[in-house]
């Protein structure tokens, strides 16, 4: 699906696209096929789990399956259902190591399995904004005690050094200053998803206390902004990635925390939040404009900002931008849907749509 992605996007670019859309139809017909496939050796392993001790490298293989279905499933948008059913498996699965928080049944998940668990809320999370019948797995996980070494933080916590577990003195030096450069960054996305998660259980209650709750997580995204300046600073002055991976980890953050905060402020009827929207669209558009320009295969990442964004630039020099983009983008994703309209749809607040079409 990545090189038909690749394909996808040549195609917008070339006069005659034939060559390119037929080479992606090609990789598409091949990946529904390790599909269908996929989902047999999922039936066949899971049969096997359940007839036998558990064995580690069996719990690591399920759950990297599982993830790598959805992250197929995210792709096509003929497979929504499936999707659902395969978190309501992975629940159902949990539910003897989420009792006690594992310890009456001494289940303990090994450590790959975790990163794919933490990879599948992540994927969760993402559509969560998108579609209404997302985002409640991640939620899940996101309410349970952080200390619960299965929930949304304690997992990010773990994973976070799940390969120098694995490799011990083997991993490389290179690697391991790699992951320290790359941790503040993750950590600020991590953050902002957590309470982008927080604002559509808000938009999504008829019950909850308006006032107190997001003045309360406004704080908490404003404490965000101060603990990751640097981050944020770095995003917006740096000229380039200078070919370097951790750049792209520090954009997608950055702009995620942009979006986060003019989200917050739209659930802010009563207009309680100090919050300025032209800084944080601009802020946007000049991170997203010098990132696309370098590497246009990263829209991706951008998507759920981009969407933010351009949900509050009717009439703005920069929507016509932004709407390319995600028209971009949205072949890559086809399930992935606008935050503003999800959002008004649970009646949490009134937002211009109109670049969105």
């Amino acid at each position: 699906m990545e090189l038909r992605a690749k394909d996808l996007l040549l195609a917008q670019e070339e006069i005659d696209s034939s060559a390119s859309l037929e080479r992606a139809s090609r990789l598409g017909a091949s990946a529904a096929v390790h599909y269908t496939q996929a989902l047999k050796d999922l039936s066949s392993l899971l049969d096997h789990i359940c007839q036998t001790p558990d064995q580690d490298r069996d719990i690591d293989a399920l759950f990297t399956m599982w993830f790598l279905i959805l992250r197929y499933e995210a792709c096509d948008s003929e497979t929504t259902v499936a999707s659902s059913l395969h978190l309501d498996g992975i629940r159902s699965f949990l539910s003897p190591y989420l009792e006690d928080d594992g310890k009456a049944t001494e289940k303990k998940l090994p450590c790959v399995a975790q990163a794919m668990l933490l990879y599948t809320l992540y994927l969760d999370a993402d559509s969560a904004t998108g579609d209404m019948n997302s985002g409640q797995f991640c939620l899940d996980f996101l309410s349970r005690d952080a200390h619960d070494y299965i929930s949304h933080e304690h997992l990010f916590l773990s994973v976070r050094s799940a390969l120098p577990k694995l490799w011990g003195e083997q991993y490389p030096i290179s690697e391991l200053l790699d992951d320290l450069e790359n941790y503040r960054p993750l950590r600020l996305h991590h953050l902002c998803q957590g309470s982008k998660l927080e604002l559509l259980r808000l938009a999504r209650s008829t019950t909850y206390n308006r006032n107190g709750d997001l003045k309360k997580l406004w704080r908490h995204v404003e404490s965000i902004g101060d603990e990751f300046a640097d981050i944020l600073l770095l995003a917006k002055k740096t000229p380039s990635s200078g070919g370097k991976r951790l750049m792209w980890t520090v954009y997608f953050a950055a702009l995620d925390f942009h979006a986060l905060q003019i989200l917050c402020s739209s659930l802010d009827t009563y207009n309680e939040t100090p919050f300025k929207l032209e800084p944080s669209l601009s802020y946007i558009f000049t991170v997203a404009t010098k990132a696309l320009e370098e590497d246009p295969r990263q829209v991706y990442r951008f998507m759920w900002s981009l969407s933010v964004a351009l949900s509050k630039t009717n009439g703005h020099s920069n929507q016509a931008w932004l709407s390319t983009q995600l028209a971009r983008a949205r072949v890559l994703l086809p399930r992935f849907g606008v935050p503003g309209l999800l959002l008004e749809q649970c009646g949490g607040f009134n937002v211009s749509n109109e670049g969105t079409q």
